[in-house]
């Protein structure tokens, strides 16, 4: 199915037409594979994506390809294997005053997501504007023709953004569901990136993806920002969050200045939410520290582009309790 959408404003320096953005029929039409078997006791298994020069994401790797260490010391790849596990994940909208002209592209954007998932994925709508003002319009459901509707109901008010809380409830909601059950965990964020009125410190959530091992996936329309006055580094600031938030939990961002960059982002995101890697390895437990560092790279192969891959700073050997509640005292810096 494709979405009509009229564009009438400029995102930086494009100005933004009639457009249709593309269901990524081919993803969603694709048959998950069984999930993966469980490690071999003691073993690390980490998420990964494989993007290409062109900030693609390809399917096609060997784990001879992959080069893994943790904090510095070279590990063994044991296994690499294709993660279609089904998907919990949450969608959640940036509604403040900030995102008035841009809540047509979100809705269209979320519309697209839910027409992509399949039978075995279950998704819910979380609309944000204050701390106070984050709300549940569709609870986990299977059903497209639900989430579908509760986009339509989506509507803007004044408000303070309050990103981070966002993404730290809808990451608290994605955690609770399904939990000990073999299911993949995300949080599809999109907003401007702008946060003004959080109660958790970015530092706290991060450590939360960290322990609940969510994936953060956003879509930052970020180039308005510019042109708002508010202050005069707003835009790095919504970009360096939402990178962090991103990379820091295994997820992609993406800043769209056009409705093509917007397509090509969301057919990213289609397919990274359905098909991904899985890598394990024997770790050495190099480290003293709780929080284990990984990093992984793929070999430069003649004749091939260069490739770039994607996967969470690291693990916990003993996760830390994480509070879920807010401490109302302290404001996100």
């Amino acid at each position: 199915m494709n979405l009509l959408i009229i564009l009438s404003r400029k995102i930086g320096k494009a100005i933004l037409v009639v457009c249709l953005l593309s269901s990524c029929a081919l993803v969603a039409a694709q048959t998950p594979a069984s999930s993966p078997q469980p490690p071999e006791p003691g073993s690390v298994t980490l998420p990964l994506i494989v993007i290409s020069d062109e900030k693609r994401s390809i399917d096609d790797l060997k784990k001879d390809d992959i080069q893994l260490s943790e904090n510095g010391v070279a590990q063994t790849v044991a296994t690499l294997s294709l993660d279609t596990r089904p998907i919990d994940y949450a969608v959640a909208i940036d509604t403040s005053g900030s995102f008035r002209n841009l809540l047509p592209y979100a809705i269209a954007a979320a519309k697209v997501l839910f027409q992509s998932n399949r039978s075995e994925d279950e998704t819910f709508l979380e609309r944000f504007i204050s701390s106070d003002k984050i709300e549940t319009v569709q609870e986990f459901t299977s059903d497209r023709l639900l989430l579908l509707k509760a986009a339509d109901q989506l509507y803007v008010e004044g408000g303070q953004s309050a990103v981070v809380d966002a993404v730290y409830l809808a990451a608290l909601h994605v955690a609770g569901h399904h939990d000990g059950h073999d299911h993949r965990r995300a949080v599809i964020l999109i907003s401007d990136g702008e946060d003004r009125a959080s109660y958790y410190s970015s530092d706290k959530l991060i450590e939360w993806l960290r322990v609940k091992d969510v994936q953060v996936f956003a879509i930052g329309i970020v180039a308005q920002l510019d042109k708002q006055g508010i202050t005069i580094n707003a835009r790095s600031k919504a970009q360096q969050l939402l990178n962090r938030l991103a990379a820091e939990s295994g997820g992609r961002a993406f800043f769209p200045n056009t409705v093509n960059d917007l397509n090509e982002a969301l057919n990213e995101v289609v397919h990274d939410l359905h098909k991904q890697f899985l890598v394990s390895y024997q770790s050495t437990k190099s480290g003293k520290e709780s929080f284990q560092k990984t990093q992984v790279t793929i070999r430069d192969v003649p004749e091939r582009p260069k490739l770039t891959a994607i996967t969470k700073t690291g693990y916990f050997i003993t996760p830390p309790k994480v509070d879920p509640k807010p401490d109302k005292k302290k404001k996100s810096p």
